[in-house]
């Protein structure tokens, strides 16, 4: 294209309103396209330094342009393209060499032949939207920060097919200051500004069409205190079987901080336009621009007929010298960064494209301030000094891996900590990464590395090269860019050592407690049958030394024998009768007690049991029965039930010196059994605790027991599905209660 490129100066030379016309508007670089021929296009230096490209690289133009603007960029040129109508602004999307979209607006300049006919097209680029910005951190930094720190920093929600929230993480209800359950049910759209609400409804339209497709959107938010948020939204449309879009899944960030960022450093750079200085070969100054006055304080007066070299910065000059040999030589532009001696005193760091006219006669530099940019760069040079030293001191195994190699980027030193092993030897053979895992979990780690889809956290061992052995947890996500293509593989790999030691612990003493709860049961049970033997021949002899003390011809000493026999035949009863209830204790534990549920008549059951049990007291007292409602039948185990209603008459007569009475109400639905008395009664402080093991009441010393019935009744209520409640007042007596639903 050298062709385009010398008739380009040429017809800035011959036209004085067209050079004019670059003077102005050319401020990113100019390009000159050969209408006749549309596959023929030039641009200068600074289109490519733009994109990315250096000196000796050359796309094909039609390549840097982004597809869905390569239609519109070759089509034929509207006559409202025509400096006559004072040119307007055009907007044209191109892809830089690291894959971000650069948008750039530039103004066209027919050319035409002596018939009229455009024959050339001269686009002067005025702007482009990206420059380079302090910032903390770059995005893989980024990533590795939020694995270290564990802070939220994605909203996630989703909403229905109306609009209406359906779901959000609590990241999302926290900054949008409202509760989920608040917020849920109601539209998304009134959260976000009123002038986003178009560019909302564009791409949750697109995203419905599409589903599976991810549908980007920046919108905001009103804040309460004034100003806006910002947020960068990615919607994607979840389907059903059908292929049917169901609902929305919609995941953002706050850029709200980027926006304000990129809106400073574009009200600097409107302040600011590139100069253009014309050189002799010798590297005299020919022409200099009004915008050079402007951008380094000398006017062009001033400058006419000095040496270029002598504004450069001395340590620059070297450099200088080389580019400016180079494009002589070459015929070929070039950019180089310089620093450029300013009126007052100082240095302004620029960025110089060199380039020469066809005939080798006149050099061109078109100079533009790049300070910021510097000081962006020394930032973020430091940012990534802190990010080391932060990563390098941590106890956590950080790394940053390829995308599609076994090959490490970055490794932190954690890693020989835990392994023994050189960070070296990883770079060197990135497989020798597993070399410190334990072998049984090495196939969980490699596919966890290099699988599809390296997300959530996977458990793992390590052995140190001196034996200790590390449990690892690890969390696995890949840094993708803000066009969501993946760009990196990020693992955090944390010491959970102590964590799973204590869970080993509680197993082991879990473990133990089921252990001595069965050597107890066993011991009860067998300590139960061994004491009944004894108890039974000790509780015969007694019987046997009563009945010959009360032969008429028993001595006179058979009143006193008779009355050991009888304590001794109580007390063998006392103690059978603690380890009965010890033995159904141990069952009850165990779990191998068997209930039999049957439809029972309580009535029926009730009396037979009093006629068996409570009939014939040698204090003649007896037990009073009241029926309440129509008595139907109730499912029960009658055995179970009858030990309850016998251990609770029982009690009423040991505690008391009047009539019990049993009462049995029938209500739709629940059946209660109440026996009462007018005994010494519970104290209140004893209530809590009467249903345990073992306890008897403050006021019962004198009154023999084993403390463990009552305990007995209300287990068998529970397997019955039944309650035992209490009532009860000092000196006036207890009410205890049985509950069973119908």
């Amino acid at each position: 294209m050298i062709h385009l490129q010398q008739e380009f100066y040429q017809a800035q030379r011959a036209s004085e309103p067209l050079f004019d016309f670059i003077q102005r508007y050319a401020l990113e670089g100019a390009w000159y396209w050969d209408l006749e021929n549309p596959n023929h296009r030039w641009l200068n230096a600074k289109c490519y330094a733009l994109l990315g490209y250096g000196p000796d690289e050359r796309p094909d133009w039609r390549e840097l342009i982004h597809p869905d603007d390569r239609r519109a960029a070759t089509q034929p040129i509207p006559d409202k393209f025509d400096p006559a109508n004072q040119a307007p602004e055009v907007s044209l999307r191109y892809l830089h060499r690291d894959q971000r979209v650069v948008l750039v607006t530039y103004r066209p300049w027919i050319v035409r032949n002596r018939q009229g006919a455009p024959t050339r097209l001269v686009g002067a680029q005025t702007l482009v939207t990206y420059a380079v910005a302090p910032r903390l951190l770059t995005p893989e930094q980024h990533s590795i920060f939020q694995g270290i720190l564990a802070n939220q920093s994605v909203y996630i929600m989703k909403t229905n097919l109306a609009g209406q929230y359906t779901f959000m993480n609590e990241y999302f209800s926290q900054v949008f200051e409202g509760q989920p359950r608040e917020l849920l049910g109601t539209l998304a759209l009134d959260s976000i500004y009123a002038d986003d609400h178009g560019a909302c409804i564009e791409a949750v339209t697109r995203c419905l069409y599409q589903p599976g497709q991810v549908c980007q959107v920046r919108l905001r938010k009103p804040l309460p205190q004034g100003g806006l948020r910002h947020t960068q939204w990615e919607f994607i449309a979840q389907t059903s079987a059908l292929s049917q879009a169901t609902e929305l899944l919609c995941i953002g960030y706050d850029v709200t901080e980027k926006v304000q960022l990129r809106n400073d450093l574009s009200r600097v750079m409107s302040t600011t336009r590139e100069a253009l200085v014309s050189l002799a070969p010798d590297g005299r100054l020919r022409y200099v621009a009004p915008s050079w006055a402007r951008l380094y304080g000398y006017s062009s007066d001033e400058m006419a007929g000095q040496a270029f070299a002598a504004l450069v910065h001395a340590e620059d000059r070297g450099h200088w010298a080389s580019a400016l040999g180079a494009v002589i030589e070459g015929g070929t532009g070039l950019t180089l960064d310089l620093r450029i001696h300013h009126q007052n005193g100082s240095w302004v760091w620029s960025a110089a494209q060199i380039s020469i006219d066809g005939l080798g006669e006149e050099l061109f530099i078109t100079c533009s301030d790049i300070t910021e940019r510097k000081r962006a760069q020394q930032a973020e040079l430091e940012s990534e000094l802190r990010f080391r030293d932060l990563a390098d001191n941590v106890q956590e195994i950080y790394w940053i891996r390829h995308l599609h190699e076994p090959r490490f980027l970055y490794l932190n030193p954690a890693y020989e900590t835990f392994s023994g092993l050189s960070l070296q030897s990883v770079y060197e053979d990135p497989l020798s990464f597993l070399d410190c895992v334990v072998e049984e979990d090495r196939p969980l780690v490699g596919q966890a590395l290099m699988g599809p889809a390296p997300h959530g956290s996977i458990r793992f061992r390590i052995r140190h090269r001196a034996g200790r052995l590390y449990w690892m947890e690890t969390r696995l996500f890949l840094l993708e860019n803000e066009q969501g293509i993946p760009l990196r593989r990020i693992g955090v790999a944390t010491d959970i050592t102590t964590l799973i030691e204590k869970e080993q612990l509680l197993t082991q003493s879990l473990a133990n407690e089921k252990t001595l709860n069965r050597l107890k049961s066993q011991f009860i049970s067998t300590a139960s049958h061994e004491f009944r033997t004894p108890l039974m021949v000790i509780s015969s002899s007694a019987e046997l030394v009563k009945h010959y003390a009360s032969l008429e011809a028993a001595p006179p000493a058979t009143t006193l024998i008779r009355k050991h026999a009888d304590t001794i035949y109580q007390q063998s009863l006392s103690l059978s009768e603690l380890i009965d209830d010890t033995l159904t204790l141990s069952k009850i534990e165990e779990g191998q007690l068997v209930v039999h549920l049957e439809a029972t008549d309580l009535v029926v059951l009730s009396e037979s049991l009093i006629s068996l049990s409570f009939a014939d007291r040698a204090d003649r007292r007896q037990v009073t029965v009241r029926v309440v409602g129509s008595a139907v039948g109730v499912f029960v185990d009658k055995k179970l039930l009858g030990h309850v209603l016998t251990n609770l008459l029982s009690n009423a007569f040991k505690f008391s010196s009047t009539n019990p009475v049993l009462t049995l109400r029938y209500e739709p639905s629940v059946v209660t059994l109440s026996v009462s008395d007018e005994g010494i009664g519970i104290p209140e402080a004893d209530r809590p605790f009467l249903f345990g093991k073992f306890f008897r009441a403050s006021n019962a010393g004198h009154i023999p027991g084993t403390g463990l019935g009552l305990s007995i009744c209300r287990e068998y209520m529970r397997l019955q599905g039944g309650e035992l409640e209490l009532e009860s007042r000092v000196g006036r007596g207890s009410v205890f209660t049985v509950s069973l639903s119908l």
